[in-house]
């Protein structure tokens, strides 16, 4: 819809167009604006109704300035919006209406609400496509090196994407392979261009069925549905196989034999060597995971008769007896309906217990997690090869990154938590070791995991940072990290009120953590803050004081393993997935949150990442990372608003906040 601008008919128009308000004469454009009343307005929060229309602006018309300063408050709200109002724009002009529009108070409404947007612009200052408008027409500026990062981003997104695909597609046909699926294919049209038949029929009822219809009766019908049953054909055959390495898997007699005691059963020595056999397959993280066997139901009978073995040590005779009376009852009543229900679940999912155990074991409870729940690690208990905490933390970060890069592309072979026997076991908690976090909830808290993440979260002396670990194209190199890590060492940040004791909100109960998570961090530079903590790929602690280990002090290592399990009670995010701790004398451990996952995943993780660290990777002769830095990151300082006093009755109300404070104000003493 195309509109001419009349000044006759607009006096607002006619009384600008003798005035400096209007533009040189130009060929750029306008947007028609229509302001609902004063009530409306004030229903809607002063949020102006724009109506955009096209407004033919070639005979000598004027932009005037009021819309200038209109565009650039747009512009400052939402780059998107801007984008689309200057498009609008480009070939158009404006007209208003005096009777409903005040110019002096819209110009003034729209420099408190710019003022206002401005410090939203601020953090996109260095956009790599910025639209100004000006009396002069459109202005677009734009910076190559920020549009290059923007495109390999994108190929890096679009990669992954691509890759993830074609390892879940590899992992769900194994044993087979691609190359079986592309030989079967045109082993299948190859015997049809021959004239023979190795379908049973299937073929030439494929091809008067459907492909006649579509391609003839010609001989690229007949190979094309040769080719389509020889894919059918071979899916069937994969289907067969994984089912039948299901029931090679359901095999449970090698759990009750030993091999260092030489007792090996015939059947369970078969089993093995099929299992190696298969091993040579070299299947990816994932390729067992459709194939494991469903996790066995027990009878109600068994269960209770279980059940009461189980508490018979710790009841009088008076108290069994009655326990087993009420258990007896229980079988012959609701114990059966609910027998059924379990028995449904069991077949409609591989584990009928997992997500119960998830839930009902960890993510409902409501006492702290610190101490109850998490756990630690330790680092060699030899001497380390260097004494410099940035370095330390920069090999230890690398590692895991490493390790992270190993579980995306599926490279974690699936026997290493057993590979001698090549016995596979469940995968799915190497998935969750990374960029996962632990969202506290007032009834029951989540655990939520985000892909793709770009950065790690450092906390040092009080102050919290967020630390890039990829360039654009590439993982950071440890001397990289090690400046990055060093900076941070070095700087001055004092911390902001409440900052200190912030992660102390994880280490007690979770009730009041959900309440002042809702309260106080479900908006503004709080909300962004946190979320940068709890995005990041993990977590490293750069502890302000050394630890040590003595075979004549035992009290020493006691000290460490106190700092790892719980450290001041606030300079651990207990609900990350796992925290790197690194000692001032360069020591590591591992403080690791327990929902996501068990300790087997987590001693297999902490066991490669020590091994590059120390053998494969290494450090230079002054203790340093090897090799140069080839690009400098600076480390981001996060942000906060916090009351120091509120935040903290929201955790010193704790038991365990407050003996850890008492157990450390002893220790040091």
């Amino acid at each position: 819809m195309r509109m001419r601008a009349r000044a006759a008919t607009h006096p607002i128009c006619d009384a600008c167009a003798r005035s400096d308000d209007y533009m040189d004469e130009c060929h750029a454009s306008s947007v028609y604006v229509s302001f609902a009343d004063c009530d409306r307005r004030r229903r809607h929060r002063d949020t102006l109704d724009f109506v955009l229309g096209v407004v033919d602006f070639r005979r000598g018309r004027r932009l005037p300035k009021l819309v200038v300063e209109m565009l650039r408050y747009v512009g400052h709200v939402t780059a998107a919006a801007s984008t689309a109002v200057m498009a609008v724009a480009w070939t158009s002009a404006v007209s208003f209406d005096s009777s409903i529009v005040d110019a002096d108070g819209v110009s003034s409404w729209l420099q408190n609400k710019s003022s206002q947007a401005q410090k939203m612009a601020e953090a996109r200052s260095a956009a790599a496509l910025s639209f100004h408008l000006t009396h002069d027409g459109v202005s677009v500026s734009y910076d190559q090196e920020l549009l290059r990062d923007i495109w390999h981003a994108f190929s890096r997104g679009h990669k992954r994407r691509i890759a993830r695909f074609k390892n879940d597609f590899v992992t769900g046909i194994f044993p087979a392979s691609t190359t079986s699926f592309a030989l079967t294919v045109l082993l299948f049209m190859a015997v049809a261009m021959l004239g023979l038949d190795i379908s049973f029929g299937v073929v030439p009822w494929v091809q008067s069925h459907i492909f006649y219809y579509v391609l003839g009766d010609g001989k690229i019908s007949h190979a094309v549905a040769s080719g389509v049953c020889g894919a059918i054909i071979w899916f069937l055959g994969i289907q067969v196989i994984r089912l039948s390495l299901k029931m090679l898997l359901s095999y449970k007699g090698w759990m009750y034999e030993s091999a260092h005691l030489g007792k090996i059963s015939m059947p369970t020595l078969i089993w093995l060597k099929i299992l190696h056999l298969i091993s040579r397959s070299q299947p990816m993280l994932h390729s067992f995971q459709g194939a494991l066997p469903h996790l066995p139901l027990p009878s109600l009978d068994q269960t209770l008769k279980t059940h009461l073995r189980s508490i018979r040590p710790f009841y009088s005779d008076e108290e069994y007896a009655e326990i087993a009376e009420l258990s007896e009852k229980f079988r012959k009543g609701i114990g059966q309906r609910l027998q059924r229900y379990l028995t449904i679940k069991s077949w409609l999912s591989i584990n009928y217990v997992t997500d119960w155990w998830e839930e009902f074991v960890y993510l409902r409870q409501r006492s702290p997690i610190m101490v109850n729940s998490n756990y630690y690690g330790f680092d060699t208990l030899y001497e380390p090869p260097t004494t410099k905490q940035a370095a330390r933390a920069a090999n230890i970060t690398w590692a895991a990154l490493q390790f992270r890069r190993m579980v995306e592309r599926q490279e974690v072979t699936p026997f290493s938590i057993s590979p001698r026997y090549k016995v596979p076991f469940c995968t799915m908690q190497y998935e969750r070791l990374f960029n996962s976090c632990r969202i506290p909830g007032e009834e029951t808290d989540t655990l939520k995991r985000w892909d793709d993440v770009q950065h790690i979260a450092v906390y040092h002396k009080g102050c919290w940072y967020r630390m890039p670990i990829h360039s654009g194209k590439r993982l950071l190199d440890p001397p990289e990290l090690q400046l990055a890590f060093q900076s941070i060492i070095d700087g001055s940040h004092e911390p902001a009120a409440g900052e200190r004791d912030l992660a102390a909100l994880t280490a007690g109960d979770r009730i009041p953590w959900a309440k002042a998570r809702k309260e106080f961090f479900s908006n503004g530079i709080n909300k962004t803050s946190l979320h940068c903590i709890e995005k990041a790929a993990f977590c490293v602690i750069l502890d302000e004081e050394p630890v040590y280990y003595d075979p004549k002090d035992p009290s020493k290592l006691d000290r460490w393993a106190h700092i790892l399990l719980h450290g001041n009670a606030n300079n651990r995010w207990f609900d990350k997935s796992f925290n790197f701790c690194v000692s001032t004398n360069a020591r590591v451990g591992v403080n690791t949150e327990h929902s996501w996952g068990d300790a087997a995943v987590t001693a297999h993780f902490v066991e490669y990442c020590l091994l590059k660290d120390l053998y494969l990777q290494a450090y230079d002769a002054e203790g340093n990372t090897v090799g140069s830095a080839q690009v400098t990151i600076v480390p981001e300082r996060l942000q906060w608003e916090l009351n120091s006093e509120v935040c903290l009755t929201f955790f010193k109300s704790s038991f365990f906040y407050k003996s850890t404070q008492r157990w450390n104000e002893g220790a040091l003493s």
